[in-house]
């Protein structure tokens, strides 16, 4: 005899978290979180391959655990950076400092967490870590082979480059 519990969603199958819908709903996180917190426009560059990959001068990382194990990283240069930070303060002048910290890590912590929220049956069973912030582009990452990645490019304000790298663990 088997017991079926109504209303349990357990969250997507890992294979199903980089499905072309699930990418496009980061693209709307991202313009969302552009447009109202920072009103600034952004144009989704797509994904792009790692050979194509920059690392900028600011880094920020937040970890997804439960139903999804991986990470949200976002990078992008240091004049980017000060320039979301100045949009946070509401348009106060920035120079680089621990305001440009948070506000990196701010941001991807709204930009993880606005995915995990979009994607069917994530939300709930998904928690987020804390930010972490790099600072430097002089640094390597190793990762392990059987992870599953997806990089994206979105370009913002006078020119600047956000990275986003998503990457899950489908073990």
């Amino acid at each position: 005899m088997s017991t079926v519990l109504s209303g349990v969603n357990a969250g997507p199958a890992a294979h199903e978290f980089f499905t072309p819908e699930n990418l496009l709903l980061m693209d709307e996180t991202v313009h969302e979180v552009y447009s109202t917190m920072l009103n600034l426009e952004v144009v989704a560059n797509g994904e792009i391959n790692g050979d194509e990959l920059m690392r900028h001068e600011q880094t920020a990382i937040v970890g997804f655990a439960g139903a999804l194990s991986g990470i949200c990283e976002i990078s992008m240069s240091a004049q980017a950076s000060i320039a979301i930070t100045s949009g946070m303060m509401g348009g106060m002048e920035v120079e680089m400092g621990p305001e440009v910290c948070d506000a990196m890590g701010e941001l991807c912590n709204m930009l993880s967490g606005g995915w995990k929220n979009r994607v069917p049956g994530l939300g709930a069973a998904c928690s987020l870590s804390v930010p972490t912030v790099i600072e430097g582009a002089a640094y390597s990452v190793r990762r392990p082979p059987h992870t599953r990645i997806n990089r994206r490019s979105y370009n913002f304000g006078d020119g600047f480059l956000l990275l986003l790298t998503l990457l899950y663990d489908p073990t």
